[in-house]
């Protein structure tokens, strides 16, 4: 795949997953996307709640971690204006 084919694959990835609404207490359903994206790709995944451990150590490899969360804040009014 060309770089600009994995780009263009990644920013339309990006753009779907920020589409899915994960407002702090409801992170069910883009958990459940990231859940369903990792597994399909092979990789290992473990969940808690909504809380997601993606890949495993690997003794050929330095491990890497990123480390983030999948809740936003919830919108406000200005968030609805169209600017």
């Amino acid at each position: 795949m060309s770089d600009a084919a994995l780009r263009d694959d990644l920013v339309a990835r990006l753009i779907a997953q920020c589409a899915v609404p994960s407002v702090t207490g409801a992170e069910a359903a883009l958990a459940d996307t990231l859940e369903r994206r990792y597994r399909d790709l092979g990789e290992p995944v473990v969940r808690v709640g909504d809380s997601l451990v993606v890949g495993a150590p690997d003794a050929d490899r330095p491990t890497v971690l990123l480390v983030g969360h999948l809740d936003t804040v919830p919108p406000t009014d200005a968030d609805t204006v169209a600017r």
